[in-house]
């Protein structure tokens, strides 16, 4: 029977490991895909340039606090996005890594979830409206995002559940 649990530990943990990988890989094309974003989209500039001219404020101004903004969250995001990937990484390679990271994933999870309810048609799709081929497109990446912080999650459970038995 140690044998068999030996084996589903090591499988585990090699999916622990993967994922964490996984998972830092969408965190930085998540930085990408904003700043592709931010830099290719008319409509920020155009929001922003209305906004400005609506409440008299400074474009420049503004502009300035919406970069520091949006840096913040983006940087904010992908600390965690990596602290979450590189202790999943190094618990499957063995090293022990408390619970934190595994809550985390599922708040990251939790909140991924709601995005792409409110942002990616849920809505439309149920209202019967159309829905552009980009909000596909990002749904099937942020779907793929999720799959992989749910194997992580059932993989760094299911590794912590199989050491305390094995007393590992």
């Amino acid at each position: 029977m140690g044998s068999l649990m030996e084996k589903e530990l090591r499988k585990r943990q090699i999916l622990l490991a993967e994922a964490g990988i996984g998972v830092i890989l969408f965190a930085v094309w998540n930085v990408v895909k904003v700043n592709l974003y931010l830099g290719l989209s008319e409509l920020p500039v155009q929001l922003l340039h209305e906004a400005a001219v609506r409440d008299g404020i400074d474009e420049k101004m503004l502009l300035t606090f919406m970069i520091i903004i949006i840096a913040g969250i983006l940087i904010w995001q992908l600390s965690i996005r990596l602290y979450i990937g590189m202790s999943a990484n190094a618990e499957g390679r063995g090293k022990k890594k408390g619970y934190a990271y595994l809550v985390w994933a599922a708040i990251l999870l939790v909140t991924d979830l709601q995005m792409i309810w409110q942002t990616f048609g849920v809505d439309q799709l149920l209202a019967g409206e159309k829905i552009t081929v980009d909000q596909i497109t990002s749904f099937c990446l942020e779907a793929a995002s999720m799959y992989v912080l749910l194997q992580l999650l059932f993989s760094g459970i299911r590794v912590k559940i199989l050491r305390k038995k094995m007393k590992v």
